[in-house]
């Protein structure tokens, strides 16, 4: 599986790595082996991988290289810190070996890289696609919607926040009604397990801080 992960992402990150540059200043990702366990994919703006209760959970393919990529700066260093709550949350509540992160960098102001995300989880044959993040517009998920649209077969699991009283507005991906965005705990746990929607579910709520 884990050369799989090679071959299955190269096309795809080698078209992002020529149009955009890499940012030197971001840390190289620790040495590493495949965890083991299901493929999680998480979105985010960034996460800080050089933590070693993180890095210890990342997906590597059999050279030892990350299961991820950065679609804002074009490399395999999707570096920052919104995601790192969630990435602590997902890889805490799993069981050892259960659960392998593959972290994905985006951008909300660049909707295209939202779909990018899904057709690299897609390629890399996630077991699920996390996105702890949520917008009251939704017009940064056009692409987002396209290509979950596309890849019907993806399960992706969105934030599901409470909302005040009387409050019936929409919030994106929550709302888009696609039949693979999940969106429950006992979906999650249908589309994984129910240990690894224990985790799932850890994550998520990271999203609905405020």
């Amino acid at each position: 599986m884990a050369s799989t992960f090679r071959h299955s992402a190269l096309a795809l990150m080698a078209m992002t790595a020529l149009a955009t540059p890499g940012n030197a200043a971001d840390p190289k990702v620790p040495a590493g082996q495949h965890p083991g366990g299901s493929v999680i994919v998480l979105l985010s703006t960034g996460l800080d991988y050089t933590r070693p209760g993180i890095a210890a959970g990342l997906a590597r393919d059999g050279e030892g290289e990350l299961v991820g990529w950065d679609f804002v700066d074009g490399d395999r260093m999707p570096f920052g810190s919104d995601g790192t709550a969630a990435a602590m949350a997902l890889l805490a509540n799993a069981e050892p070996g259960g659960v392998a992160l593959a972290p994905v960098r985006i951008s909300p102001s660049d909707p295209i890289s939202l779909g990018k995300a899904l057709a690299f989880a897609a390629q890399v044959s996630a077991k699920l696609v996390v996105v702890p993040m949520a917008t009251a517009g939704k017009e940064p998920w056009a692409a987002f919607e396209s290509a979950a649209s596309h890849f019907k077969d993806l399960k992706i699991a969105v934030a599901n926040c409470p909302r005040a009283t009387g409050d019936v507005a929409p919030r994106y991906p929550h709302d888009l009604g696609l039949a693979n965005v999940i969106v429950t705990d006992a979906a999650i746990a249908e589309a994984t397990s129910p240990t690894i929607a224990k985790a799932v579910t850890a994550a998520l709520t990271t999203g609905c801080g405020e």
